[in-house]
């Protein structure tokens, strides 16, 4: 569990830093551009390494991780050379207005922003795990992992559908609706070859996307959506 937990913190670290940073600056520059890409690739490196880390492939974790944040500065700091602020850019357009329109109260909202994503952070990990799990034993009935399987996604939906409430203080319905309906496979699943297990939970998380994808054109093809 203190491995897991410590590869959430190395993961949820570099998405953090990075997005606190590039928020400060136009994203279609070529040097954050470059930045992004070199994030992209050492976080694909931690990816793959992550489920072996504390076995084989540690090295390559530590590696890709550590050249991440020697990175961000080799970037960073042309672009600020002769500029105060390039650029300001908030995180996410709508979650920067809900901030602005709060005034300096607005910095809890950021912060919380902040947590929630790691808890869907978490949820990505999770499900990483559980794909893991899956592939190694596809037939078990183990209600272990079953649960296993079905809490990194779980996960994720807490995470969106609490931020949404926290900045719009409105949920698109099929967030919650995803969730209940993963809570029903987790108990009526439980006999259920792992595979057959993981095979439903596709097609509820394909419905859920599917329901979000629509959401804009229900909204009158504003593509601001309910949250």
């Amino acid at each position: 569990m203190l491995r897991a937990v410590l590869l959430l913190a190395a993961i949820w670290w570099v998405w953090f830093v990075t997005a606190w940073s590039t928020d400060w600056f136009d994203p279609g520059t070529p040097l954050i551009i470059g930045l992004l890409l070199w994030v992209m690739f050492g976080g694909l490196m931690m990816a793959a390494a992550a489920p072996s880390a504390h076995t084989g492939h540690g090295l390559v974790f530590a590696g890709a991780y550590v050249a991440i944040h020697l990175g961000r500065p080799a970037f960073l700091l042309p672009a600020l050379r002769g500029n105060r602020r390039l650029y300001l850019v908030p995180g996410g357009v709508r979650l920067g207005a809900a901030i602005d329109a709060l005034g300096p109260s607005g910095s809890r909202l950021g912060l919380l922003a902040g947590y929630l994503h790691l808890v869907m952070v978490a949820g990505v990990v999770a499900a990483a795990v559980g794909a893991q799990v899956m592939i190694a034993e596809p037939l078990s009935r183990d209600p272990a992992a079953l649960m296993m399987a079905l809490s990194g996604p779980a996960l994720f939906l807490i995470g969106w559908i609490l931020l949404a409430a926290a900045v719009h203080h409105r949920v698109s319905w099929h967030r919650p609706v995803g969730l209940a309906a993963i809570a029903a496979l987790a108990l009526v699943g439980r006999g259920l070859p792992l595979l057959a297990g993981s095979a439903i939970l596709s097609v509820l998380l394909i419905l859920v996307a599917h329901a979000e994808r629509l959401t804009p054109a229900r909204t009158g093809g504003t593509g601001r959506r309910p949250g």
